[in-house]
């Protein structure tokens, strides 16, 4: 339990310093396209059938409660099976960015996107099951954006169709992702979060700083320089 604590502050502590540097998306590929925060992502509002939106909602910090949870973390696939759940750490600073799907009219529709991020902004997470997307409207959306109201579009995560899946891969580097999603009544959506990676000089304080913290209590006037 202890381990588990101190990884979390470790995580804590990364996204603090990293936290002035500015979060970007450096570049779209396939159907995605980057756009500023739009005035509404409800049904309707943003529709295209050749186009797969991305907007960066902001800077928040994770809430002490309630409890909130990623859907995927690390690389590697996730789909539209119901995923295993990763709880966020409480009070992290983390940068979210709303993936958005709504192709005009009914038919069946299926897209591929992929985002990179700017050397130095890693991904952390990702939400595509429709009640964690919910659950992260009111901490990490957009003030000025009108997101679906609660339990309007039970299909707003992704869905699993007879013969197309909403799919998504996080690259090994964790700086990229791609998405292949599929829709036709209603949207597809998923949050992305990523934090900024300290400089190693940075990292290596916060390294230092752990383990000082472990050391015994006769050996904690030890001092932390600044990071450059």
């Amino acid at each position: 339990m202890r381990r588990s604590h101190l990884l979390v502050s470790a995580f804590v502590a990364m996204i603090t310093f990293g936290e002035v540097v500015r979060a970007e998306i450096a570049s779209t590929a396939g159907a995605m396209t980057e756009i500023a925060p739009p005035a509404s992502v409800v049904v309707g509002a943003l529709e295209s059938s050749s186009t797969i939106y991305v907007f960066e909602e902001g800077l928040s910090t994770v809430p002490l409660t309630p409890d909130l949870f990623f859907d995927h973390i690390g690389p590697g696939s996730f789909e539209g099976t119901p995923p295993p759940f990763f709880l966020m750490p409480k009070g992290a600073m983390l940068y979210s960015y709303l993936v958005h799907f709504d192709p005009v009219g009914t038919t069946l529709t299926s897209l591929t996107g992929s985002i990179t991020f700017e050397a130095g902004e890693t991904i952390v997470g990702i939400q595509a099951h429709t009640p964690d997307i919910y659950s992260t409207d009111g901490f990490f959306g957009d003030p000025g954006v009108t997101y679906p109201a609660s339990g309007t579009d039970l299909t707003r995560g992704f869905d699993t169709f007879v013969t197309i899946d909403d799919t998504g891969s996080v690259a090994f580097d964790l700086n990229t992702v791609t998405f292949m999603l599929a829709a036709e009544l209603g949207v597809d959506e998923a949050r992305i979060f990523t934090v900024i990676v300290p400089e190693p000089s940075c990292l290596a304080l916060i390294l230092v700083g752990i383990g000082l913290s472990l050391a015994p209590r006769r050996r904690q006037s030890a001092s932390l320089g600044q990071c450059p």
